[in-house]
């Protein structure tokens, strides 16, 4: 079995707005949520690996910066709600951003990657990087997945360890930290299912390259988040 990356990508998407649904719609404390919530890990590795993806083969990565930074900025307003309600201060407001705001700063670290400037500029400016990215969703998450998808480009078995030794890790140190018991973040280690289907691509795009490949991944983030707000208000 092989697995383009328009079927991947569609795999994410499925599996995010399964985890968004439960997210806005679900008791936390009952086994359903944990269930819709483990699926939903399957997203931001599939994503994080396209982006990587996507960094190396576009001809104008200043215009996919844009691109992804316009979505970032389009998308941030449907996700707080959905995910904070109401804002209280404008200060949470602006520092608490979507994926796609770390998405962004994935895409600006890869960038310095590339860049010509001296390692220990590179290692500055994409710690500052690192750090910028603690106010968007998946945190250093998703940079750190980015950057091991890059490094070991086309080498799935250490893509794949590294991924795990990483993940396994911080997830534990993150939630162990603040004193939370394994039932409450258990869910999270769902990240490493991703290598699953991850494991089956082809390298190829799969189907024609339309406006919909191009477009609709990015217009479905904020559509679906809007779409859910406004059920949960109407339902409530």
């Amino acid at each position: 079995m092989k697995l383009s990356a328009n079927t991947l990508k569609i795999i994410a998407v499925i599996a995010m707005t399964i985890d968004h649904t439960a997210l806005v719609f679900v008791n936390a404390e009952s086994p359903l949520y944990v269930i819709m919530r483990l699926i939903g890990r399957l997203t931001a590795p599939i994503m994080c690996f396209f982006i990587t993806e996507g960094f190396r083969h576009t001809r104008n990565r200043r215009a996919y910066i844009k691109r992804m930074a316009m979505f970032a900025l389009i998308s941030h307003i449907p996700y707080y709600l959905m995910v904070y309600g109401l804002p209280q201060n404008s200060v949470e407001f602006l520092f608490r951003q979507s994926v796609l705001f770390t998405f962004v700063v994935c895409l600006l670290i890869l960038s310095v990657v590339e860049s010509k400037r001296s390692l220990w500029v590179k290692i500055v400016i994409i710690t500052l990087y690192f750090c910028l990215s603690v106010f968007g969703d998946w945190g250093v998450f998703a940079p750190m997945w980015c950057l091991l998808f890059y490094v070991f480009h086309k080498r799935f078995k250490l893509q794949a360890l590294f991924f795990t030794l990483f993940s396994l890790g911080f997830i534990s140190f993150n939630y162990f930290s603040v004193g939370l018991k394994l039932a409450d973040f258990a869910f999270q280690y769902g990240v490493l299912l991703s290598l699953f289907p991850l494991y089956f691509y082809n390298g190829e795009r799969g189907g024609k390259s339309t406006p919909f490949n191009k477009w609709g991944f990015y217009c479905f983030y904020p559509v679906h988040m809007a779409a859910l707000v406004a059920a949960n208000f109407l339902l409530n």
